[in-house]
């Protein structure tokens, strides 16, 4: 609640803020709908929701991206050092602050990126 007031005070159109939103938990939910709850928790979905409101839209993509990415390094870093087996599971809530916080800072030189 407080980063979506946040934003519209800061002059974000509030449909943007809903869409990432939108986005950012209806990501998560359809992975723990077709999962059954093996692939995410639900925190993942609050979590998401979070930065749909923090965000906004298309910025949510772009946090999501990276955090995937950043956690998928991770992963391949694990398995190949073999401190982790395919079965490990890798709680994605700290990617998925690190993708957050680096479009926050640097969210206006991603967003060229992606749109050129």
């Amino acid at each position: 609640i407080v980063g979506f007031v946040s934003n519209l005070s800061l002059g974000l159109a509030w449909y943007y803020l809903v869409l990432g939103m939108t986005i950012g938990f209806g990501f998560f939910f359809l992975q723990y709908i077709i999962s059954k709850g093996r692939w995410v928790g639900d925190g993942d979905m609050y979590l998401g929701l979070f930065m749909g409101a923090t965000l906004g839209f298309p910025r949510v993509v772009a946090a999501l991206l990276i955090a995937y990415i950043i956690g998928g390094l991770f992963a391949m870093v694990l398995l190949g050092s073999r401190k982790a087996d395919r079965k490990t599971k890798l709680p994605m809530g700290a990617f998925l602050a690190i993708g957050t916080f680096v479009v926050m800072m640097w969210g206006e030189q991603i967003m060229q990126v992606f749109t050129q």
